[in-house]
């Protein structure tokens, strides 16, 4: 049972990550949908900035990383950023939400504060990645995933 457990999940998580990439070659950004996309819709070097349980501190290699891109992306009058704030499993929804969201808001304070502040900044809190009453969230139970403790940050031009 495990085994077949396993490989559902494995299939599923490579499946989500093919639609991902297909949507953002397609021109509709999976992470994205929830922010409006500017007209012409192009979509820079996604990036995933991940956190800690319950933290909404951002990584040393994460920092650096934001500093870089907000740094090339400073000039571009063009820009818009897209943050959506994510959660694991554990904790409540309303707290997940709430943790969502701190996390989408520390990634435009580090950067607006490394040269974005003039651009516009849409962030959306999904909280949970996949709700308790979906069939995903179903088939995944109730272990949380490392991987959903993120904040999606798309350049959008």
């Amino acid at each position: 049972m495990f085994a077949i457990r396993h490989l559902l999940v494995s299939s599923f998580s490579m499946l989500a990550v093919v639609l991902m990439i297909g949507a953002l070659g397609a021109g509709s950004a999976v992470a994205a949908q929830d922010c409006k996309r500017p007209p012409g819709g192009k979509v820079h070097v996604p990036k995933s900035v991940n956190f800690d349980l319950n933290s909404t501190e951002i990584g040393e290699q994460d920092e650096k990383q934001l500093m870089e891109m907000a740094q090339r992306f400073a000039g571009n009058p063009n820009i818009e950023v897209c943050l959506v704030g994510m959660t694991d499993r554990s904790g409540n929804a309303e707290h997940n939400k709430m943790l969502a969201m701190e996390r989408a808001e520390a990634v435009e304070k580090l950067l607006k504060a490394n040269g974005l502040s003039g651009n516009k900044f849409q962030l959306v809190a999904r909280g949970q990645a996949f709700a308790d009453d979906s069939w995903i969230g179903k088939l995944l139970g109730s272990k949380p995933s490392d991987s959903n403790r993120r904040v999606d940050v798309l350049f959008m031009e």
